[in-house]
C-alpha cells in the first residue's frame, strides 16, 4: 500500500505566519463552519469572468462543475468546525459544489443520508467521515456500486478497501507518542486515567490500541479508571467530577481530544487541583493551546488540519478526474507541550 505523508515543514510555514484556523493562536478566531441542522449545503458561488487574457483564479481542469458531498459524523465541537472550513475552503478554490450533511453521530442515519444521495444523483465524489468504523458498510457499498469515488477523512472505516483512499492523521501514531510521553513523565510508575471518544469510532479503536501497546511496557502505570465521554465536554466534566469524588489518586487525565480534555480541566480546576493532575488532549483547538500555555493542561497533539482538508479535497478531485490516487494520505501528528508551545504557536 502506498503512502504519502505531509511533511511537517507545513508546520513552520503556516505557524510562522498564525494559521488561519483556531488552532495557530489565541488571536486568531475559530473559523465557523456553515450553519448546521439536518443537511448542511455549501455552495461555492460562481466568480465573475476574468477580463480577456487573464488567467481565473480558480482551476479548470473540467467544463462541468463536480458536485462532492461531504457526509460528516458530527458538527459538535471546535475541531469539527475547523475541518468543515477547511474543506470548504479547498472546495471553494477548485470551483467544486460542497454538500455537507450531518449525521449527528448515528450510523443508521448516515448510512440512510447515504443511500438518498445516491438515488438522487448528480454525486461526482464524497467525502466519508464515519459514525462508526462498521457501522456504515452499507452506505459505502451503495457509493462503490454507483461509481462514486469515495475518501474517508480523518477517520478510516472496516470497509476500507471498498473506498478510493484515507485522507487524515495517523492515528496510531498519536495514541504512541501521548502515552509514551505520559509513562516517561511518570517515569514508568503512576497512577492514570483515560477518556475515550465514541466507543467502535475508528479514532477511538486505532488510539486506544496504541495507548495499550504503550501501556503495557510499563507494569507499573495503573490504569484507575477508563470511560468514554464520547467527544464531549460535558461528559467528560461530569465523568472527571465523579472519578475526583472517589478520592482515588490520579496523577494524569489522557483524553483523545481536546474537548474531553477542556471538560477534564474544568473539574480539576475546580476541584483545587490545578496543575497537581496532569491532563492531555489531541487536536491542538484554540482553547486547548491557551490552556497549555497557561499550564492548566500539559499538552496536546498538533497536526495542520488546513492540510488534512486541502488534501482530501485534492485526492477527491483527482479521483473524481480519472487520476489514480494514493490509498492513503497521512497527517504527522506533533506532540505539542510546554517545551515546544511557543515554537509551534506563537503569540
Amino acid at each position: 500500500m502506498k503512502k504519502r505523508v505531509r511533511s511537517l515543514l507545513v508546520i513552520t510555514v503556516m505557524l510562522a505566519g498564525c494559521l488561519g484556523l483556531s488552532a495557530c493562536s489565541g488571536d486568531t478566531k475559530t473559523a465557523e463552519a456553515p450553519t448546521t441542522e439536518a443537511v448542511e449545503e455549501t455552495t461555492v458561488a460562481e466568480e465573475a469572468a476574468p477580463e480577456e487574457g487573464e488567467a481565473s483564479e480558480k482551476e479548470t481542469d473540467t467544463e462541468e462543475t463536480l458536485n462532492f458531498v461531504y457526509f460528516i459524523s458530527h458538527m459538535e465541537n471546535e475541531f469539527q468546525s475547523q475541518l468543515v472550513a477547511a474543506v470548504t475552503e479547498s472546495a471553494e478554490e477548485k470551483g467544486i459544489n460542497l454538500t455537507v450533511i450531518s449525521a449527528d453521530k448515528d450510523p443508521a442515519k448516515q448510512v440512510s443520508q447515504i443511500e438518498n444521495a445516491v438515488a438522487a444523483g448528480n454525486i461526482d465524489g464524497a467525502l466519508l467521515q464515519a459514525t462508526s468504523a462498521d457501522g456504515v458498510t452499507a452506505g459505502v457499498q451503495a457509493l462503490k456500486e454507483a461509481g462514486v469515488p469515495t475518501i474517508t477523512l480523518h477517520e478510516a472505516i472496516t470497509a476500507q478497501e471498498e473506498v478510493t483512499s484515507y485522507v487524515g492523521p495517523d492515528l496510531p501514531t498519536i495514541g504512541l507518542i501521548v502515552m509514551e510521553h505520559v509513562c516517561e513523565e511518570l517515569n514508568g510508575k503512576g497512577d492514570i486515567a483515560i477518556l475515550v471518544g465514541v466507543m467502535g469510532n475508528s479514532v477511538q479503536v486505532s488510539i486506544a490500541e496504541s495507548y495499550d501497546k504503550i501501556l503495557a511496557e510499563y507494569p507499573d502505570i495503573n490504569v484507575v479508571f477508563r470511560d468514554t465521554a464520547n467527544w464531549e465536554t460535558d461528559e467528560a466534566l461530569a465523568k472527571v467530577e465523579n472519578w475526583l469524588s472517589t478520592g482515588k489518586h490520579i496523577d494524569t487525565i489522557v483524553c483523545m481530544n481536546d474537548s474531553m480534555a477542556i471538560g477534564a480541566m474544568q473539574a480539576v480546576n475546580s476541584a483545587g487541583e490545578t496543575g497537581n493532575i496532569k491532563i492531555y488532549g489531541s487536536d491542538a483547538v484554540e482553547q486547548a493551546v491557551a490552556a497549555v500555555k497557561n499550564k492548566e493542561m500539559t499538552g496536546t497533539v498538533y497536526f495542520d488540519v488546513t492540510e488534512e482538508g486541502k488534501a482530501a479535497i485534492d485526492t477527491l478531485y483527482d479521483a473524481a478526474n480519472g487520476v489514480e490516487v494514493e490509498k492513503e494520505v497521512l497527517m504527522p501528528p506533533a506532540l505539542v507541550i510546554e517545551d515546544n508551545i511557543n515554537e509551534l504557536f506563537p503569540d
